[in-house]
């Protein structure tokens, strides 16, 4: 008996504490006269610094063509291709993103590692030249061989955010079993709490919007166009979103700095490329609510995403904390619904909301306190109407998320992710009972591209066909 709880002891340790690898092998034999290049080894080492230093911040690395990466959009792209026609603009693709993550992991490398590196290579930095240089001719030389680089392209393993050996190990097709009458019972609970918010003060966080940008302008506009306004019913500590900050080797967040970060990405929806506006409010903690509560723990931080057609409509709101827990999705009146009926996959919680007017077209999003769920969704514009004097008025800034990638610190800069890609500190005790539905270490916070968002079956955040899926459109195999 003392072996098997061992045996389990040790199971569980594994799997809690499984990381996630962003180095992803390729089976295909690769072309070798690609290292032949003059500034490959030095490109090389450089990536390997930037990788130990901050992990991988962007994307996910290839280790034979470091020079290049991919996401799940790209790896979707990749494997519609049929032919080599396409082969230029996926390069350029996965060339930029290599490019921008570096950009973030090379800034948190320390100036006499780097002068190490310039005097080993006898080269310069300066400003990411050599980087831009250097992949423009890694991949110059793979237009050359368009065939051979679309082999290569598409021998990239699909990117898998579960442990099958955690699955394997916890008895998967047993463990579920419970797992999805759990999730179910907490879905309908946070069902019977939609709508509820008459009664309670709410705190109101409307964006503060200036006229400066960052990064491209008309982008930048677009997230100021739709930035929600927030309402909390708790003025307490954890319940205000701030700032994120390095206190020596602690991650403190100042709730004084009220705070929303933002970014762009991309999806797709019935074949037609899609905009994703992401908006991330980070708190404190998860304040314990009953004496053994398992998803408790420092640091939370909730996102809400505005999913726009090409012209510019609201297909849908969803929403994730930033473990990758408690996915929502929010449909506009009409908008087709299908649930799943797979006992195998986790079921959506979906909710109606009305669609803000086109003029208009910030949400107002009500959190819940301590949970920090979305309770209720509608029209910024119809709030400001009425039920102001519930609401008290504090403005947050709207920052881009990358601010988050080269926070400073007593070292330098450090991103607020550590090098397995999530935020120290953010464990939770749940990792120890949820293992065996395959998550890596589940409740912890992550960066963005590593959350799997249902314990029972697999679902990514970041699938490019993700509202098809959820919404019934376009059902799993």
């Amino acid at each position: 008996m003392t072996k098997i709880c061992l045996t389990l002891i040790l199971l569980m340790t594994l799997s809690a504490c499984s990381t996630v690898s962003h180095e992803k092998p390729i089976s295909a034999p690769f072309n070798a006269a690609l290292q032949k290049i003059p500034c490959y080894p030095a490109f090389k080492a450089l990536d390997q610094l930037a990788f130990h230093r901050a992990g991988t911040l962007l994307g996910n690395r290839i280790p034979q063509m470091p020079w290049l990466r991919h996401d799940r959009l790209i790896t979707n792209e990749i494997s519609t291709l049929s032919s080599s026609t396409g082969v230029s603009k996926l390069l350029q693709k996965m060339s930029s993103l290599a490019i921008q993550g570096l950009s973030y992991e090379l800034a948190a490398i320390p100036n006499l590692t780097l002068q190490h590196w310039e005097v080993r290579y006898r080269t310069k930095l300066s400003s990411n030249d050599f980087v831009k240089q250097c992949i423009e001719q890694l991949i110059q030389h793979q237009h050359a061989a368009p065939q051979k680089t679309l082999e290569d392209l598409k021998a990239i393993p699909e990117d898998n955010d579960y442990s099958t050996f955690a699955r394997v190990a916890g008895l998967y097709p047993l463990a579920a079993i419970p797992f999805r009458l759990g999730v179910v019972k907490e879905q309908r609970q946070l069902a019977k709490e939609w709508g509820k918010i008459t009664g309670k003060r709410w705190l109101k966080y409307p964006p503060k919007l200036s006229s400066s940008s960052e990064g491209v302008p008309r982008q930048w506009e677009l997230l100021k166009q739709h930035a929600p306004t927030w309402l909390i019913n708790s003025r307490t500590p954890p319940n205000i979103p701030g700032a994120p900050y390095w206190q020596g080797k602690q991650l403190k967040v100042n709730v004084q700095d009220v705070t929303t970060y933002s970014f762009i990405s991309h999806a797709r929806w019935k074949q037609q490329p899609i905009t994703q506006l992401n908006y991330i409010i980070w708190f404190t903690e998860r304040p314990r609510i009953k004496k053994l509560d398992l998803v408790a723990g420092q640091h939370d931080a909730v996102v809400f995403r505005v999913n726009l057609d090409p012209r510019g409509k609201v297909i849908a709101y969803d929403s994730i904390h930033l473990c990758g827990c408690w996915y929502r999705l929010f449909l506009p009146a009409g908008r087709p619904f299908k649930p799943s009926s797979r006992y195998w996959q986790e079921p959506v919680l979906m909710q109606r909301v009305d669609s803000p007017p086109r003029l208009m077209p910030r949400m107002a999003v009500y959190l819940q306190a301590d949970t920090h769920q979305i309770q209720y969704l509608e029209p910024a514009a119809k709030l400001s109407k009425g039920s102001q004097e519930r609401t008290i008025n504090k403005h947050y800034q709207l920052q881009p998320f990358s601010r988050l990638l080269t926070l400073s610190s007593d070292t330098g800069v450090r991103p607020v992710f550590n090098t397995k890609g999530y935020v120290a500190g953010s464990e939770r005790p749940e990792r120890w009972v949820f293992w065996p539905m395959g998550v890596k270490n589940p409740g912890a916070l992550r960066r963005f591209g590593d959350h799997a968002i249902s314990f029972v079956g697999r679902r990514y955040f970041d699938d490019p066909h993700l509202l098809e899926k959820v919404s019934g459109l376009m059902l799993e195999n």
